[in-house]
Protein backbone atom coordinates (compact mmCIF):
# COMPACT_ATOMS: atom_id res chain seq x y z
CA UNK A 1 0.00 0.00 0.00
CA UNK A 2 2.71 2.49 1.03
CA UNK A 3 4.75 1.58 -2.03
CA UNK A 4 1.84 2.29 -4.37
CA UNK A 5 1.15 5.66 -2.66
CA UNK A 6 4.85 6.53 -2.88
CA UNK A 7 4.95 5.59 -6.56
CA UNK A 8 1.94 7.78 -7.37
CA UNK A 9 3.10 10.76 -5.31
CA UNK A 10 6.69 10.93 -6.54
CA UNK A 11 5.79 10.01 -10.12
CA UNK A 12 3.23 12.84 -10.14
CA UNK A 13 5.86 15.31 -8.89
CA UNK A 14 8.24 14.14 -11.58
CA UNK A 15 5.72 14.14 -14.44
CA UNK A 16 4.26 17.52 -13.49
CA UNK A 17 7.76 19.03 -13.61
CA UNK A 18 8.14 17.56 -17.12
CA UNK A 19 4.87 19.26 -18.08
CA UNK A 20 6.05 22.59 -16.64
CA UNK A 21 9.35 22.39 -18.51
CA UNK A 22 7.68 21.51 -21.82
CA UNK A 23 5.24 24.41 -21.57
CA UNK A 24 7.74 26.97 -20.25
CA UNK A 25 10.35 26.22 -22.91
CA UNK A 26 7.97 27.53 -25.57
CA UNK A 27 6.50 30.40 -23.50
CA UNK A 28 3.10 28.75 -22.93
CA UNK A 29 1.34 29.42 -19.62
CA UNK A 30 1.35 26.07 -17.78
CA UNK A 31 -0.76 27.18 -14.82
CA UNK A 32 -3.74 27.94 -17.08
CA UNK A 33 -4.10 24.18 -17.58
CA UNK A 34 -2.87 22.89 -14.19
CA UNK A 35 -5.98 20.95 -13.15
CA UNK A 36 -6.50 19.37 -16.56
CA UNK A 37 -2.82 18.40 -16.62
CA UNK A 38 -2.99 16.88 -13.12
CA UNK A 39 -6.01 14.74 -14.03
CA UNK A 40 -4.21 13.37 -17.09
CA UNK A 41 -0.94 12.89 -15.17
CA UNK A 42 -2.68 10.95 -12.38
CA UNK A 43 -4.42 8.68 -14.90
CA UNK A 44 -1.14 8.26 -16.79
CA UNK A 45 0.76 7.33 -13.63
CA UNK A 46 -1.93 4.82 -12.65
CA UNK A 47 -1.39 3.17 -16.02
CA UNK A 48 2.40 3.18 -15.50
CA UNK A 49 1.94 1.62 -12.04
CA UNK A 50 -0.02 -1.27 -13.55
CA UNK A 51 2.35 -1.66 -16.50
CA UNK A 52 5.59 -1.64 -14.48
CA UNK A 53 4.94 -5.20 -13.25
CA UNK A 54 4.25 -6.44 -16.79
CA UNK A 55 7.66 -7.17 -18.31
CA UNK A 56 6.24 -7.46 -21.81
CA UNK A 57 4.67 -3.98 -21.60
CA UNK A 58 6.84 -1.99 -19.16
CA UNK A 59 9.19 -0.75 -21.88
CA UNK A 60 6.25 0.85 -23.68
CA UNK A 61 5.26 3.05 -20.70
CA UNK A 62 7.48 6.08 -21.61
CA UNK A 63 6.31 5.99 -25.25
CA UNK A 64 2.67 5.77 -24.19
CA UNK A 65 3.17 8.69 -21.78
CA UNK A 66 4.69 10.82 -24.54
CA UNK A 67 1.80 10.07 -26.90
CA UNK A 68 -0.74 10.98 -24.19
CA UNK A 69 1.08 14.28 -23.62
CA UNK A 70 1.07 15.00 -27.37
CA UNK A 71 -2.69 14.49 -27.44
CA UNK A 72 -3.08 16.57 -24.26
CA UNK A 73 -1.27 19.54 -25.82
CA UNK A 74 -3.26 19.16 -29.04
CA UNK A 75 -6.69 18.70 -27.41
CA UNK A 76 -6.50 20.87 -24.29
CA UNK A 77 -3.77 23.49 -24.85
CA UNK A 78 -4.68 23.62 -28.57
CA UNK A 79 -1.13 23.44 -29.89
CA UNK A 80 -1.06 22.05 -33.47
CA UNK A 81 -0.04 18.38 -33.71
CA UNK A 82 3.48 18.99 -35.00
CA UNK A 83 3.97 21.64 -32.32
CA UNK A 84 2.63 19.23 -29.67
CA UNK A 85 5.19 16.66 -30.79
CA UNK A 86 8.03 19.21 -30.59
CA UNK A 87 6.91 20.53 -27.19
CA UNK A 88 6.64 17.00 -25.75
CA UNK A 89 9.99 15.79 -27.10
CA UNK A 90 11.86 18.96 -26.09
CA UNK A 91 10.52 18.74 -22.54
CA UNK A 92 11.31 15.03 -22.36
CA UNK A 93 14.87 15.61 -23.62
CA UNK A 94 15.50 18.36 -21.06
CA UNK A 95 13.97 16.28 -18.28
CA UNK A 96 16.05 13.25 -19.30
CA UNK A 97 19.31 15.22 -19.36
CA UNK A 98 18.70 16.63 -15.89
CA UNK A 99 17.74 13.25 -14.42
CA UNK A 100 20.68 11.46 -16.05
CA UNK A 101 23.07 14.06 -14.61
CA UNK A 102 21.55 13.64 -11.15
CA UNK A 103 21.85 9.85 -11.32
CA UNK A 104 25.62 10.05 -11.71
CA UNK A 105 26.13 13.02 -9.38
CA UNK A 106 24.08 11.59 -6.51
CA UNK A 107 24.50 7.83 -6.94
CA UNK A 108 27.30 7.17 -9.40
CA UNK A 109 25.35 4.61 -11.42
CA UNK A 110 21.85 3.68 -12.55
CA UNK A 111 22.03 0.42 -10.59
CA UNK A 112 22.65 2.26 -7.30
CA UNK A 113 19.87 4.75 -8.00
CA UNK A 114 17.45 1.86 -8.54
CA UNK A 115 18.73 -0.32 -5.70
CA UNK A 116 16.28 0.91 -3.04
CA UNK A 117 12.93 2.69 -2.94
CA UNK A 118 14.42 5.56 -0.92
CA UNK A 119 17.08 6.13 -3.58
CA UNK A 120 14.41 6.16 -6.26
CA UNK A 121 12.24 8.62 -4.35
CA UNK A 122 15.25 10.86 -3.64
CA UNK A 123 16.13 10.89 -7.34
CA UNK A 124 12.54 11.69 -8.36
CA UNK A 125 12.32 14.53 -5.80
CA UNK A 126 15.67 16.04 -6.81
CA UNK A 127 14.72 15.76 -10.48
CA UNK A 128 11.36 17.44 -9.91
CA UNK A 129 12.97 20.33 -8.02
CA UNK A 130 15.71 20.96 -10.59
CA UNK A 131 13.35 20.60 -13.56
CA UNK A 132 10.90 23.00 -11.88
CA UNK A 133 13.69 25.57 -11.46
CA UNK A 134 14.88 25.01 -15.04
CA UNK A 135 11.31 25.67 -16.20
CA UNK A 136 10.33 28.63 -14.03
CA UNK A 137 13.48 30.75 -13.66
CA UNK A 138 14.13 31.32 -17.40
CA UNK A 139 10.38 31.77 -17.97
CA UNK A 140 10.14 34.47 -15.29
CA UNK A 141 13.18 36.22 -16.80
CA UNK A 142 11.47 36.29 -20.19
CA UNK A 143 13.47 33.53 -21.87
CA UNK A 144 11.97 30.82 -24.03
CA UNK A 145 11.30 29.82 -27.65
CA UNK A 146 8.04 31.44 -28.80
CA UNK A 147 7.65 29.45 -32.01
CA UNK A 148 4.57 30.05 -34.17
CA UNK A 149 3.25 26.50 -34.38
CA UNK A 150 0.00 27.74 -35.96
CA UNK A 151 1.86 27.91 -39.27
CA UNK A 152 2.35 24.13 -39.05
CA UNK A 153 -1.32 23.37 -38.52
CA UNK A 154 -2.99 20.84 -40.84
CA UNK A 155 -6.34 21.41 -42.47
CA UNK A 156 -9.09 19.66 -40.44
CA UNK A 157 -6.55 19.08 -37.69
CA UNK A 158 -9.16 18.79 -34.91
CA UNK A 159 -10.81 15.90 -36.76
CA UNK A 160 -7.41 14.29 -37.48
CA UNK A 161 -6.45 14.57 -33.79
CA UNK A 162 -9.69 12.93 -32.66
CA UNK A 163 -9.24 10.08 -35.16
CA UNK A 164 -5.62 9.55 -34.07
CA UNK A 165 -6.69 9.39 -30.42
CA UNK A 166 -9.31 6.75 -31.22
CA UNK A 167 -6.79 4.75 -33.29
CA UNK A 168 -4.25 5.03 -30.45
CA UNK A 169 -6.85 3.81 -27.93
CA UNK A 170 -7.77 0.84 -30.12
CA UNK A 171 -4.12 -0.11 -30.75
CA UNK A 172 -3.08 0.10 -27.10
CA UNK A 173 -6.27 -1.64 -25.94
CA UNK A 174 -5.55 -4.50 -28.33
CA UNK A 175 -2.04 -4.88 -26.84
CA UNK A 176 -3.42 -4.76 -23.30
CA UNK A 177 -6.19 -7.22 -24.17
CA UNK A 178 -3.60 -9.62 -25.59
CA UNK A 179 -1.62 -9.33 -22.33
CA UNK A 180 -4.82 -9.51 -20.22
CA UNK A 181 -4.25 -6.17 -18.49
CA UNK A 182 -7.93 -5.28 -18.13
CA UNK A 183 -7.60 -2.35 -15.72
CA UNK A 184 -5.37 -0.41 -18.08
CA UNK A 185 -7.87 -0.73 -20.93
CA UNK A 186 -10.36 1.08 -18.69
CA UNK A 187 -7.77 3.71 -17.65
CA UNK A 188 -6.77 4.41 -21.25
CA UNK A 189 -10.41 4.74 -22.25
CA UNK A 190 -11.02 7.23 -19.42
CA UNK A 191 -7.86 9.23 -20.25
CA UNK A 192 -8.55 9.55 -23.97
CA UNK A 193 -12.28 10.04 -23.34
CA UNK A 194 -11.34 12.98 -21.10
CA UNK A 195 -9.13 14.46 -23.84
CA UNK A 196 -11.79 13.93 -26.52
CA UNK A 197 -14.33 15.65 -24.28
CA UNK A 198 -12.01 18.65 -23.89
CA UNK A 199 -11.33 18.73 -27.61
CA UNK A 200 -15.05 18.76 -28.44
CA UNK A 201 -15.73 21.37 -25.74
CA UNK A 202 -13.02 23.68 -27.12
CA UNK A 203 -14.34 23.20 -30.67
CA UNK A 204 -17.85 24.20 -29.57
CA UNK A 205 -16.58 27.28 -27.73
CA UNK A 206 -14.60 28.37 -30.81
CA UNK A 207 -17.66 27.91 -33.03
CA UNK A 208 -19.78 29.98 -30.64
CA UNK A 209 -17.16 32.75 -30.66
Amino acid sequence: MLESIGFMFFSTLETFSWYLLSMSLFRYKPYEHTWSALVVILLMNLQSFVLRNELSMSNYAPLISMLIFIFFYAAVVRIPLIGSLIVTLAGFAGFGLIQTGLVFILFGSVETAQSTLSNGYALQTATAILVFLAARVPYRLGYGIPLEFEKLKFKFEEIITSILMIVFLCAVSAMLYYNKIWLNIFLFAVTLGYLLYFSAKKDRSLMND
